[in-house]
């Protein structure tokens, strides 16, 4: 949805349902999905903005917060607004969209198909994640909210982690 508001001969516009496009300049505080070295992505929030395209970014599952210093396409900035099906429907991932989607009870995202679009802006998603212990390669369809649901990306040909597998220890938030 986009906005517009015509200011004494300055038109401003805010488009509150897009996150920022690829290469785009973030802000301190923003959420985010950040690939970190061991090739998992997980939810962060950017601490300090360097000017070389440089985020130090602080893992929030971790308790020491320790720092750790990311570049731009290493990180996908999370939605800052929910979308509202009756008035935004174009705002939303399609049904069978390939998405990176928080994997419930865990602060690591996976690889996943949205199964189900929300009804209304207070609904989740519902995502199907890669999970080879199932026969189909997809674990049954789990709620997730639209602010943890971003584009699928591949860094450098590194594809995304597929979703933990039944009985492993994972991330817990």
């Amino acid at each position: 949805m986009v906005i517009v508001f015509i200011c004494s001969k300055a038109i401003v516009v805010f488009n509150f349902l897009r996150t920022p496009q690829d290469g785009s300049k973030l802000n301190e505080n923003d959420a985010v999905a950040a690939l970190n070295k061991d090739g998992d992505w997980i939810l962060a929030d950017i601490v300090t903005c360097h000017s070389n395209s440089r985020y130090e970014c602080r893992d929030v599952d971790d308790d020491k917060k320790q720092l750790t210093v990311f570049s731009r396409n290493h990180l996908i900035p999370l939605p800052k607004f929910k979308a509202n099906p009756a008035s935004d429907k174009h705002a939303l991932f399609a049904q069978n969209a390939i998405v990176l989607a928080l994997y419930p009870q865990t602060t690591c995202f996976y690889k996943g198909i949205v199964q189900s679009q929300p009804v209304d802006f207070r609904e989740p998603y519902l995502v199907a994640f890669e999970d080879e212990s199932y026969v189909s390669g997809l674990c049954p369809p789990m709620p997730v909210a639209q602010k943890y649901v971003v584009a699928f990306k591949e860094v450098m040909g590194l594809p995304a982690t597929t979703a933990p597998k039944k009985g492993n220890n994972h991330k817990k938030k």
